[in-house]
């Protein structure tokens, strides 16, 4: 007896499902790239920083500077101390002009206008500082006085 082997016209049901599903692991992971490619693009650069050495007259640093950007554009401010070591850092200002005030007690205050801070970039800002001038006023009122005088 001879048998012959005739294949089956019937297939499996997992053989049917296998073509969609890789269609849609394909879509899946296309879509994943997609909005992952969104993330890593919104997280680009979209401003600069501000930086700095506050010094006195003679180059000593000058911890506890307060420092004032205003851009000039939109008057947004910006605040910043100076550390120990007379350093500031402003982080993430917005690109554009900058009028950056320097205050501290016992000094004169110090402008610096037309800073100009690039996407991405680190501006370097830095400031010496002069001693203020010490007025003193002071007022003398004197009063006649009566002498007299026996004759």
């Amino acid at each position: 007896m001879t048998s012959s082997v005739v294949p089956s016209r019937r297939r499996r049901l997992s053989d049917d499902l296998r073509a969609p599903a890789s269609a849609l692991k394909a879509a899946l992971a296309t879509f994943a790239f997609l909005v992952l490619s969104a993330a890593a693009f919104a997280q680009t650069v979209t401003t600069g920083n501000l930086a700095g050495t506050v010094r006195d007259a003679q180059g000593g640093v000058l911890p506890g500077v307060t420092i004032t950007a205003v851009h000039t554009a939109t008057g947004t401010r910006y605040e910043a101390i100076t550390d120990e070591q007379g350093q500031f850092n402003i982080l993430n200002v917005r690109v554009g002009g900058y009028e950056i005030l320097a205050e501290l007690a016992g000094f004169r205050q110090q402008q610096q206008a037309g800073i100009e801070v690039a996407l991405g970039e680190r501006r370097a800002v830095d400031f010496r500082l002069q001693i203020a001038a010490v007025t003193e006023t002071v007022e003398v009122i004197s009063r006649p006085t009566d002498i007299a005088s026996s004759d």
